[in-house]
């Protein structure tokens, strides 16, 4: 009986002898039945003879007929089984290749053939229907499809799922009719019973449910056409095939999730090797082999490979009786169903897993120049192509030359430096309240006014002449709590001609970082003296904080600081201070500031900060009132109710700041109607959820929504656009991510594309300033609907990186526009962007006013590219930190190293971390198109963060590279080591030669090599530049040849599909680690590209095996499957890269596209690389005349890191 348990046990049919069946209106023979053949053969017979005899014409009279049809009564009586043709079903079709009692004889001799047995006829008064159950388009006859089934006697639906109910009890399927294109809805409604099969002579054939099928997509090409089918492949049949080949498994299930539109077959293996349990009871725990549980999961791989063709995309071994498990038939099963839901979830208790992405992952995207990347001039004549009716990218500028004062319409602009317009001001408004501290209660300290102010500076300046005898050009430290101590300090340095250098007060908490900073400060600057504050004296004095400098200063090698004065200043003119930056990773930025530059930022000690604190005030005749940062600390309110209070207009934040206030209390208790400019610093990509919930929080102190403006703060400029009295709430964009990786900006509607990116803008150009965007390598503007590099040309930028003398740090003062105008010189931000016009109706009466304002995609220092398309880290590490509740929020660093996409990921669980990494790859996968090679994890707490909680992703890098990062488990998702690959080419790699001094990451792309210098006879395997296809396509033209002979690199392409033999692992040649393809571990040839089972491999067909670098002769012996092409081979049929020849590794040539660009050591990134393949336990393989060089010097390397390091 065929049941639906699911469904109350319906019957659907029950192996009848009622008779009646040829009323089903189905027909009842099959021209494979051998009893039907010879039945009518007799029949043929027999009536000839009759009319012959006796001149009857019915054959069922005649004597000797008689038999024929008990028979076939018989035979119809018989438990009906058939033999079905394996590889026909895997397309889906029914090739019967034997019946009945034929059926039993052969089923033992026929290895490609699956035995089937039949339920019967369907029950009486029930219409059954094959349905197609992608299309709902009924199926031709011998093709698989899903049984529905209506009946009367069949229930009505679920309870109280109405959409479910119509869904599966009231399915319509559809069908074609002659002459009609459109499919026509067949009438009766169905129940969908999850069973997958067919009819045969009207009975019914069951081989499975729809859920244990799984489904993989196929290519090839074939008549220059490409093709592209899916396979099916049955569970029950892999399980079987499993159990029987490897050893030490207990169960097994299989499944498929869909992942970056298209179906990733999983299998899950239960097995003793993966169980920890104590061997004896109450003893220890048994420790986990590794090596086993490995080489377990490549054979279920192989196995499935070399019996189904079915290339698994990622095998978990789990203990046995660990998997949740269902009632089938009266017995308990693995419900792989309940499997995915846990996979999904990353609940499975899984203890490895081990990925086959080489060969599972077709879809992966390939940019239009996958060597050079998105900024090479090849990338941008292709996007050029699509925009060429567009405009450049650059904004208006507003230029202003004069700034009148208000009170006394004296023109600003004539005041050489600030130190004059003090002195103008004390002589104007001496009376009047220049700065007034707030402490913690909200309390006024004492006023001071403008005399008084002039004269405590004039006293602090007295005593560094007289008593400290610095001299104009000295440098001086200033760490100060904020105070008008420190602004005074800050002013009589100004008057001195002393170079401040400002810097914030030491935390006790963080000496491991501050001290060391500090003392660099003292020694790279030849510092004269450090003036500070009692409170910074008192935390000074303290024994923990005053002997761990002293500790760093002898182990730092610090000599007792003298007294140099440098004869001449960068460029001879004399910088009023020195504003170092430290981003999260307390790497120091410094900027040189001069006399005739005002500007400010964000703290106190630099930028929008101190110029609010130290010279605003100053410039425009306002008073200035101080919040002490440690009573914002204790108190956050008190900053609000004094904003309230002193009706104050403008303000500045950090979002640290905010979202520390927003926790710490209540947005009431006073009133900011008064505040039209709240200013939110941001000095990359703005966070989209900041603006919403200062919104929301302020909602009812009466904050109105336009005051809430986000500023564009570089270490250059501190104020390149800013969205302060623009009117308007933020605008948002959403982007399509796989145009952005490409270069281009396309807008597109979040409900369409979910994997959209949100950004929002950061304002626009204020006085004085121009923008434009332009391609970080050709030095050109990018049209509008492309990214670029921004550039600024302003009055307030920054004249140079203090102290620098490299060419690369002045290069970035002196941007030139090549279309632009030559003789104007902007400074270059390392950041990515674009303009974008938008309308609002906001003029006088409602009228539309067209604005340009500027969206910051991210520093340029920190994208990585792979096959030539451009990734943003963080975007990445988004999608990684919304995947799973165990992963930390802010917990994730992706970066690119020695060519290999490392994730770092913080979490809050230890067990079971194998479930969490498919979770992790796939959600890549699924929305960048990227597959990672490495997962490692670290334990909560253990991801380095700055002091306000910024991620520090270099030093993560630095730790992964130095391998000092104290993870608690790591994954490698390729095989890096696969030289018994068929996939793959020796192994080389990744890192790509170009010419630029390359982002923060490297300029890897996944099909490049790297080689020596020094040895230009090498060849260099064909990196083929590719034209853009549609991402789902698997081949791609050639556009352009190299040069050399063809014999350098053969095309390695298997001519045969031989059964698979295990072939003895190579000599390693000394060119090490991965190859373009990226190997997979396979035992010995497959079937590539061949038509007959249509697998392709993509690039991996067309692999290109490069002569290994003084490589042993065995090392190609032991690679029978390498052949030369022939004439006929797969590669001149298809439209492959067929690139002849290898690379010469002269400097002349293709990676010279910019010929004034420093060209890259081979001891930059590759350095990284052989760091961290000595973590894999390789480093044998750089032998003699290996690779890799030794940077020069720490230099080198520390500039990788920096953030101001990016693509010329």
């Amino acid at each position: 009986m065929l049941c639906l348990p699911e469904h109350g046990g319906m019957v659907i049919s029950v192996r009848d002898w009622l008779g009646g069946e040829e009323r089903m209106g189905c027909s009842l023979t099959h021209e494979m039945d051998p009893n039907e053949r010879e039945d009518s053969k007799k029949e043929e017979r027999q009536s000839e003879k009759t009319k012959d005899n006796s001149g009857f014409g019915s054959s069922l009279l005649g004597g000797a007929s008689s038999p024929a049809p008990v028979s076939k009564e018989q035979t119809k009586n018989e438990l009906q089984e058939v033999l079905l043709d394996k590889e026909a079903l895997k397309s889906n079709e029914i090739v019967v290749l034997a019946m009945g009692e034929e059926a039993r004889k052969y089923a033992g001799s026929m290895p490609h053939a699956v035995r089937v047995g039949s339920f019967g006829y369907p029950i009486p008064d029930a219409t059954l229907a094959v349905v197609d159950p992608e299309t709902n388009l009924l199926c031709t006859p011998n093709v698989i499809g899903e049984i529905w089934v209506d009946s009367p006697s069949l229930s009505g639906g679920f309870w109280a799922l109405p959409k479910h109910t119509e869904a599966i009890f009231h399915a319509r399927p559809y069908k074609f009719e002659e002459g009609n294109p459109t499919p026509v809805l067949v009438e009766p409604e169905f129940l969908r019973t999850g069973l997958l099969g067919c009819v045969i002579e009207g009975k019914i054939f069951v081989l499975g449910l729809y859920e244990d099928r799984l489904r993989q997509k196929v290519e090839w090409v074939e008549h220059g056409q490409e093709i592209v089918e899916h396979r099916y492949f049955f569970v029950q049949h892999m399980i079987v095939s499993l159990l029987k080949t490897v050893p030490k498994i207990h169960d097994c299930t299989a499944f498929d999730v869909f992942v970056n539109e298209e179906h990733l077959p999983i299998v899950v293996l239960e097995s003793y090797a993966a169980s920890t349990a104590p061997a004896t009871s109450g003893g220890p725990p048994r420790q986990l082999d590794s090596v086993l549980l490995e080489s377990l999961a490549e054979r279920c791989m192989e196995v499935l490979y070399q019996k189904h063709h079915l290339r698994v995309y990622c095998v978990l071994l789990t203990a046995p009786n660990t998997l949740p498990r269902v009632t089938k038939n009266g017995r308990q099963e693995i419900g792989n169903m309940l499997c995915r839901r846990d996979f999904d979830s990353g609940t499975l208790p899984c203890v490895h897993v081990k990925f086959g992405v080489e060969r599972s992952v077709m879809n992966l995207p390939v940019g239009v120049d996958p060597v050079g990347g998105i900024w090479s001039p090849l990338a941008l004549m292709s996007r050029q192509e699509m925009l060429a009716m567009q405009e450049k990218q650059y904004s208006g500028v507003d230029y202003r030359e004069v700034v009148m004062d208000d009170r006394t319409s004296t023109p600003l602009s004539n005041f050489s430096t600030i130190v004059d317009l003090l002195h103008w001001r004390v002589s104007r408004q001496a009376e009047e309240l220049a700065y007034c501290s707030i402490d913690g209660r909200g309390k006024e300290g004492k006023g001071i006014t403008w005399k008084k102010f002039d004269l405590k500076v004039a006293a602090v300046a007295t005593y560094l002449r007289n008593k400290v005898k610095v001299r104009p050009g000295d440098h001086l430290v200033l760490m100060y709590t904020h105070s008008e101590e420190y602004v005074y300090a800050v002013h009589a340095c100004f008057c001195l001609g002393v170079v401040a250098i400002p810097l914030p007060p030491i935390d006790q908490n963080r000496l491991s970082e501050d001290a060391p900073a500090f003392l660099h400060v003292i020694n790279d600057f030849n510092v004269k003296a450090i003036i500070v504050n009692s409170d910074v004296d008192h935390v000074m004095r303290q024994k923990l904080v005053s002997q761990h400098i002293k500790q760093s200063a002898q182990s730092h090698g610090c000599r007792e600081l003298g007294y140099v004065v440098k004869d001449a200043w960068l460029q001879g003119s004399t910088p009023a201070m020195v504003w170092t930056y430290w981003t999260p990773d307390q790497r120091r930025i410094s900027v040189h500031i001069g006399h005739d530059t005002i500007m400010g930022s964000v703290r106190s000690t630099l930028s929008l900060g101190f110029l609010h604190t130290c010279l605003m005030g100053i410039y425009v005749g306002a008073p200035t009132y101080l919040v002490s940062p440690v009573d914002f600390a204790t108190n956050p309110m008190t900053l609000f109710v004094t904003l309230a209070r002193y009706k104050i207009k403008d303000t500045y934040a950090t979002s640290q700041m905010l979202d520390y206030a927003m926790t710490a209390m209540a947005g009431k208790g006073f009133q900011l109607q008064e505040l039209k400019n709240l200013m939110i610093s941001a000095e990359g990509r703005p966070r989209i959820d900041i603006y919403q919930k200062v919104r929301l929080h302020f909602a009812s102190a009466s904050l109105d929504r336009t005051a809430i403006n986000i500023v564009y703060s570089h270490v250059l400029n501190p104020m390149v656009v800013t969205r302060s009295y623009m009117c308007i709430e933020p605008i948002e964009l959403w982007l399509d991510l796989r145009a952005l990786r490409r270069g281009l900006v396309c807008p597109v509607d979040p409900d369409t594309d979910p994997t959209a990116l949100a950004v929002q803008d950061s304002g626009m150009v204020p006085v004085n300033t121009q923008i434009a965007i332009v391609n970080p390598e050709t030095c050109t503007l990018s049209h509008v609907g492309e990214y670029g590099e921004i550039w600024i040309q302003s009055d307030a930028c920054a004249k140079a990186f203090y102290g620098s003398k490299q060419d690369f740090d002045h290069e970035r003062f002196n941007g030139r526009i090549v279309d632009g105008d030559p003789s104007v010189a902007y400074v270059r931000t390392g950041d990515l962007g674009f303009l974008h016009t938008v309308t609002r109706p906001i003029g006088p009466g409602g009228q539309p006013v067209e604005m340009q304002v500027l969206f910051v995609l991210g520093g340029i220092g920190e994208t990585f590219e792979v096959n030539g398309l451009n990734h943003f880290p963080m975007d990445i590490e988004n999608s990684v930190e919304r995947c799973h509740r165990n992963i930390v929020t802010g917990g994730c660093a992706v970066f690119q190293a020695g060519g290999l996409i490392v994730v770092v990921v913080e979490v809050t669980r230890k067990a079971y971390l194998a479930s969490l990494v498919p979770v992790i790859v796939n959600a890549i996968l699924n929305e960048h198109q990227v597959v990672a090679d490495i997962v490692a994890f670290v334990s909560h707490g253990d991801f380095p963060r700055s002091r306000l909680g910024e991620k520090q992703r270099g030093k993560v890098l630095a730790s992964w590279v130095t391998r000092k990062l104290r993870s608690i488990a790591q994954f490698s998702i390729r095989d890096m080591e696969g030289p018994e690959n068929p996939f793959s080419e020796a192994p080389q790699h990744r890192v790509s030669r170009s010419s630029k001094p390359g982002s923060m990451m490297g300029n890897s792309t996944r099909r490049s090599t790297v080689i020596p210098d020094s040895d230009s006879a090498v060849p260099r395997s064909p990196a083929p530049v590719l034209m853009e296809q549609p991402e789902a396509h698997g081949s791609y033209h050639a556009t352009q040849e190299r040069e050399g002979p063809a014999t350098d690199s053969p095309i390695a392409i298997p001519e045969t599909i031989p059964s698979v033999p295990h072939i003895a692992e190579p000599t390693r040649p000394t060119t090490s680690s991965t190859a373009g393809g990226l190997p997979a571990k396979t035992e010995g040839p497959a079937t590539i590209g061949n038509p007959d089972f249509g697998f392709d491999f993509g690039d991996f067909a067309n692999s290109t095996a490069t002569t290994p670098v003084e490589a042993s002769p065995p090392a190609m012996e032991n690679l029978p499957y390498r052949n030369p092409p022939r004439g006929d081979s797969l590669a001149h049929k298809q439209q492959y890269a067929g690139v002849p020849g290898g690379f010469s590794t002269s400097q002349s040539g293709f990676y010279d596209r910019q010929p004034g660009a420093p060209d890259v050591g081979a001891g930059d990134w590759p350095q990284e690389a052989l760091m961290y393949q000595s973590t894999l336990g390789v480093d044998d393989t750089y032998g003699q005349g290996g690779v890799h060089s030794t940077p020069s010097s720490n230099n080198d390397m520390t500039r990788r890191y920096d953030g101001n390091n990016y693509g010329i």
